[in-house]
């Protein structure tokens, strides 16, 4: 025992060579994960929710938690803010998501209503969307506006009005996953996107398995699909395990897509899962490509919502903030 003792005490302890990981199948090596470009937006809460650039190329993005809009010139410098918790009146109250009509103004999901915005700050309308809370708001050739929400006690999931406020149409068969009312809204709702043939795409965020469906611009559907890659396969099977606990008597929902984007380029739709991971997916649902997506330093980061600029990715993240990447 002295001799081991005397060992120790002259050389110390050396702990014994770990042995690597190996990666889960799928993922690639986190050295060549891709880095942004910049950061447009620094977040110092979680309310960042979502970017779109003006028609005058100024980059607009939403934070829920102060009710505003952060406003960049096209260089990414900051030119100012609208609204905010200390503006008398605003009429934002938790904001989800927006964009911009063919007037140029500002169209946003507060909670269950739609508001239009003229870009200094006027009301100029708003309407019930007969959701319980609206997820994504996108718009068709027509002007018309596409909106998708949780749609509880209710049998569709997307909406159609015309700008200013009538109800054309609703469609999108709910998925029966659950027994309980509230639990199956959530598990329904999704994202939409418009593609460049005026065809809605609908990501629905917590289906298991992962669905996205396409939809004319009459509400006719034309096609859905479950995206298949080794690692989204762990993801939904993790979601699985979740979904079989309860809390307050109710089970949980595990979210599988969180944020997705459309790049009319290339026809094809961005989609992340797992906080940093991204897939590019054909118009059927083929997997691309698979990509790590990293901040420009650690910490917490996950990609909410995406839209694709060209040759880059603007990325939301709710805890960290915005930014640039090229596309990978």
């Amino acid at each position: 025992m002295w001799p081991v003792l005397l060992a120790l005490a002259l050389f110390g302890w050396q702990e014994p060579p770990r042995q690597p990981q190996p990666r889960p199948p799928g993922m690639p090596d986190p050295a060549l994960a891709k880095r942004p470009t910049r950061q447009l937006a620094i977040e110092s809460g979680e309310g960042t929710m979502a970017a779109r650039r003006a028609p005058d190329g100024r980059l607009f993005v939403l934070n829920r938690t102060d009710a505003c809009f952060w406003i960049y010139d096209a260089q990414g410098k900051p030119a100012g803010r609208l609204f905010g918790r200390d503006t008398n009146p605003n009429p934002l109250r938790r904001p989800e998501d927006f964009l911009f009509d063919h007037a140029g103004n500002l169209v946003v999901g507060d909670i269950t209503e739609v508001k239009v915005v003229s870009p200094t700050g006027d009301l100029l309308r708003k309407f019930d969307s007969g959701f319980i809370g609206i997820r994504s708001i996108a718009n068709l050739r027509s002007g018309r506006l596409v909106v998708s929400g949780i749609p509880y006690k209710r049998q569709t999931a997307i909406s159609v009005f015309e700008p200013d406020g009538t109800l054309v149409m609703s469609f999108g068969p709910r998925i029966n996953m659950h027994e309980d009312e509230a639990t199956n809204a959530n598990r329904n709702a999704g994202l939409v996107l418009v593609d460049r043939y005026d065809q809605i795409l609908h990501v629905f965020q917590a289906a298991i398995p992962p669905t996205i469906r396409k939809y004319s611009a009459k509400g006719e559907m034309l096609g859905a699909w479950h995206p298949q890659h080794p690692l989204l396969n762990f993801r939904v099977e993790r979601g699985r395990l979740a979904n079989q606990e309860f809390r307050d008597g109710r089970p949980l929902i595990s979210v599988i897509f969180l944020g997705a984007g459309y790049d009319r380029d290339e026809d094809c739709l961005w989609v992340s899962f797992a906080g940093n991971q991204l897939l590019k997916l054909d118009t059927n649902g083929n997997v691309l490509q698979h990509s790590l997506m990293f901040p420009l330093s650690e910490g917490p980061f996950s990609i909410y919502r995406l839209h694709v600029e060209g040759p880059k990715l603007l990325v939301v993240s709710a805890v960290s903030g915005l930014f640039e990447f090229a596309k990978p």
